[in-house]
């Protein structure tokens, strides 16, 4: 046994199942899946079980009966200073995102986010509805911990950046970063979405975490009509908003019944709420409380919170009145769940956990502040202002710094009693004070939108991201509102950038100047769009300032110029025919064209067996890609197997790919042979220059040559293949190449070794029991970082359908035809390429790694992992959803030739 093993076993021996004692004291005998429900715009009194005397809830009050209530829970007064509480545990104005548009909804990307930390504790992650907390890279739901995304970007469905003409019926939303069409009411496709994946989650025994963040009832007010039916005596706006809870109550009973069905319900733990108080406009039931969304007064910001977990010991039919905010959810899943806390994860909420079940009779006593960044308009700014704040402290709340009020006394807010009570007055004021110190530095400061990343380009840059401008809502664009404003951004990458500026989204595809007909919806209409007098544009970003002529039929106007990366401000201007200034473009598409992808290509040695699966083709072609885009240099590949045509068939596959000289070594001793299905109509059939694997180098001696030659510690080894020649590789001595043995010139030289083998956390996968003896020898005594991309991280991951549309003279479209008809085929192989040329580099969203320790592989070839914080094994975790992955590494299997540098 090597000393990592058994510094692992010792560890090991010590060590406890789950790690929260949290989750020991709440008795469950699993962790629980959870599920958060939140309503958008739904008022505290919006619930028959909360006294409306009009709107029929039967459905939420069961579960209200059934849940655990807190009566005095607080949210912001408006949708994404809420969410950015909800999912980082934080007061909205730390997080940024504090605004519903203006620049001000990007939420911090050093913050932990709640998905984030069920992933990394190995939940799977999903969301369905309304994110509206950034639309674009690394903003968006896919790259904060979600695995499977259904959503919208911006405030509700119509916005600016949303799908165009989207009307709540039949839309098109984002599924897995691609633009898809969904049947039937949008209220009901969320639900539907999620209840699929709720299902498979339960199906496979996997724990989930499901965020349902639901459309309804935020304006535009489209319902479908059998909803309407029962309030059509209400006015128009009532009646509407009225149907939207209905649909509301429906879809949680649907919820809750597959739930019972499918035996999740008394292990899930299910989470109801709203983001704000209900709007002006469909106001009819305020529980006796004064304030609408967007206000400060009670019921702009208090709302229902009802948390039910059967089987978790959470006793429902009962109230707690204690002061609770959106915050404190974050820091309650952690215990509830026994999650381990992200590291740097500060809260500004409290666990709620012990109140939950009974084992704490009431909080700590708080004192709790709702302020956000106000809609920008004449005379009111976004950025956030002092005192523009409601201070609660039990039944207490200083509003505006000039109101004080007493709810338990007076609960409609109507008797200021500021004047009479300075002494609450200077208590909360004092609390305020320290608090803002805190918060107003960061103010000033816009979280800037990313362009030019390798992770989404181009990037559609809207009217929502003008620095305290206020312009997210379609009919705005309709109307040509004669607004302008500042983009912030960052430019990831240097390059030559084309930014197309547009009235009109490209999904709208109409002339800069003109006017578009309305839009017809099953329930509602859209104005038409006005024209507009447009005869230039102008545009200014960093140094670059230029204005072009646009014709009567120009879509957009086109800019070159070159960024470097950073910081940079940039604006637009549509101009009349005699350069006065009309508006700024809605819509801007940033794209680069150019330029290097990263600063130094990774330098990549690639071992293969190329014989058996068909996913050695496709790793090589996707490493060509890599090469192609200068993200990845490769320096030797080495063939492990024995079968004479292996490394023939890799030869010809560089040599179409434009890279004939690429070293290619072979194994010269002990090995492994099977018979392949392409290798050798391969090799016969595309040219190469290696006469025969015995003209080959031995690839010990290979990979010393090129190791000598490499910067210390700049080589990415990846293998998809036995390790046999990494065995071997550490038995070596020094030779002419180099001083150092085997493991020396590994140490000096190799800074990670990304291994596909093994099946984690436990199992028998082929490379290495096809020759476990040089696997055991290898991992058991690599010096340096091993990444296994094991078994379960490809198998889900289906790719190679596409190659049929390839050219009749690729070599990849011939292998997966001889394989198996050019069917999709698992991508086991692709992934370790892909994770050792990018996301050894960067996080990129597509997995994580498990924490620290050993892999053990046993005479049978049969590994076994044991955690060791201070071992050098780590293995990938599945942080994106399979089909997504796919997408990803296909299109990089579909590149055609190109030749670059080696």
């Amino acid at each position: 046994m090597n000393r990592m093993t058994r510094r692992a076993l010792g560890r090991l021996a010590g060590a406890s199942l789950f790690s929260g004692a949290a989750f020991q004291t709440l008795g469950a005998k699993q962790r629980p899946n959870v599920i958060i429900i939140l309503a958008d715009d739904q008022g505290y009194g919006d619930i028959s079980a909360h006294g409306h005397p009009e709107i029929k809830t039967p459905q939420l009050d069961r579960l209200r009966g059934e849940s655990v209530r807190f009566t005095d829970f607080h949210s912001s007064p408006m949708c994404t200073p809420t969410r950015a509480q909800l999912l980082t545990g934080r007061n909205a104005l730390t997080t940024r995102a504090m605004n519903v548009s203006s620049g001000r909804t990007l939420l911090r990307r050093d913050l932990p986010v709640l998905a984030e930390t069920f992933r990394d504790n190995g939940y799977r992650t999903g969301i369905f509805g309304k994110w509206h907390l950034g639309d674009t890279y690394p903003y968006r739901p896919e790259d904060r911990g979600f695995e499977e995304t259904v959503w919208y970007p911006s405030s509700h469905i119509g916005s600016v950046p949303d799908a165009w003409n989207n009307d709540y019926f039949n839309d098109a939303y984002r599924h897995n970063g691609h633009l898809q069409r969904y049947r039937g009411y949008s209220g009901d496709v969320f639900i539907d979405e999620a209840m699929r994946w709720i299902g498979a989650r339960g199906r496979a025994g996997s724990p989930f975490f499901c965020y349902i963040p639901l459309n309804v009832a935020h304006a535009p007010l489209f319902v479908p009509p059998e909803f309407i039916e029962p309030y059509k005596h209400l006015p128009a706006n009532v009646a509407r908003y009225s149907a939207m809870i209905a649909n509301i109550d429906h879809n949680v009973g649907r919820v809750d019944e597959m739930l019972r069905k499918s035996g999740l319900h008394e292990n899930t733990l299910l989470i109801y709420m709203s983001d704000n108080g209900a709007t002006r406009a469909t106001l009819r039931y305020t529980a006796g409380m004064k304030g609408t969304k967007t206000e400060l007064y009670e019921g702009g910001h208090r709302v229902p919170c009802f948390v039910r977990w059967t089987g978790g010991g959470v006793q429902g039919g009962r109230d707690i009145s204690d002061l609770t905010q959106m915050q404190d959810i974050f820091p309650t899943l952690i215990d509830s769940c026994a999650l381990t806390r992200p590291q740097g994860f500060q809260t500004d909420g409290v666990s709620l956990a012990a109140v939950l079940q009974n084992r704490a009779k009431q909080l700590p006593d708080r004192t709790a502040v709702v302020q956000f960044s106000r809609m920008p308009r004449e005379g009111v700014s976004a950025r956030p202002s002092k005192n523009d704040a409601a201070v609660m402290w039990k039944t207490w709340r200083l509003i505006g710094g000039k109101e004080l009020y007493n709810i338990a006394e007076d609960p409609g807010q109507e008797k200021n009693v500021f004047d009479r009570n300075p002494e609450i007055v200077a208590r909360l004021q004092k609390h305020y004070d320290e608090w803002w110190s805190r918060v107003e530095p960061q103010l000033d400061s816009f979280v800037p939108v990313v362009v030019g990343s390798n992770r989404e380009n181009p990037v559609s840059v809207s009217a929502c991201e003008w620095a305290d401008v206020f312009l997210d809502q379609g009919a705005q664009v309709r109307k040509g509102e004669r607004k302008n404003g500042v983009w912030h951004l960052e430019v990831a990458q240097p390059g030559d950038y084309e930014i197309a500026l547009r009235r009109w989204p490209r999904d709208c595809d109409a002339a800069i100047a003109a006017g578009i007909p309305p839009h017809t919806a099953e329930d509602g209409r859209y104005p038409a769009g006005v024209a507009l007098p447009i005869a230039k544009a102008r545009l200014k970003a960093g140094t670059f300032d230029r204005t072009v002529d646009v014709g009567p039929d120009d879509r957009e106007a086109l800019f070159h110029m070159r960024l470097p990366a950073g910081p940079v401000q940039m604006q637009s201007w549509f101009l009349d025919a005699s350069g006065q200034p009309l508006l700024g473009a809605y819509y801007a598409y940033v794209e680069r064209k150019s330029g290097p992808i990263a600063s130094e290509p990774v330098r990549v040695l690639f071992d293969t067996d190329i014989m058996g699966d068909v996913d050695d083709v496709g790793a090589v072609a996707v490493l060509h890609a890599l090469t192609s885009r200068d993200e990845a240099r490769i320096l030797a590949m080495g063939v492990s197997s024995l079968h004479p045509s292996s490394p023939l068939c890799l030869d010809a596959l560089n040599t179409y790919f434009k890279r004939p000289s690429i070293p290619i070594g072979v194994n010269k001793g002990d090995g492994f042979l099977r018979d392949s299905k392409y290798a050798e109509e391969i090799a016969a059939r595309w040219p190469h220059s290696l006469k025969s694997a015995e003209h080959a180098p031995d690839a010990v001696d290979l990979y010393r040559r090129i190791l000598a030659a490499q910067p210390d510690r700049s080589v990415v080894l990846i293998s998809v293949g036995q390790l046999t020649n990494m065995s071997n590789l550490l038995k070596t001595k020094g030779d002419r190449h180099s001083p150092l043995d085997g493991a020396g010139l590994i140490r000096q030289k190799i800074r990670l070794w990304v291994c596909m083998g093994a099946q984690f956390p436990t199992g028998r996968e082929a490379n290495i029991w096809h020759h476990a003896a040089p696997a055991e020898h290898a991992i058991a005594n690599w010096p340096t970082r091993i990444v296994f991309s094991g078994w379960e991280v490809g198998v889900d991951v289906l790719t190679g359908g596409k190659t049929a549309a390839l050219s009749a003279d690729s070599p990849v479209r011939r292998a997966y035809e001889l394989y198996n008809g050019a069917k999709p085929h698992k991508s086991w192989d692709q992934t370790a390429v892909l994770y050792g040329v990018r996301c050894a580099e960067q996080d990129r969203g597509l997995w994580t790694l498990s924490s620290p320790g050993v892999c053990v592989i046993d005479k049978d070839g049969r590994n076994t992992w044991q955690d060791d914080p201070g071992g050098l094994h780590q293995y990938l975790i599945a942080r994106m959803a399979p089909r997504q992955i796919g997408s990803l590494i296909e299109d990089l299997m579909l590149q055609p030739p190109r030749a670059a540098k080696l």
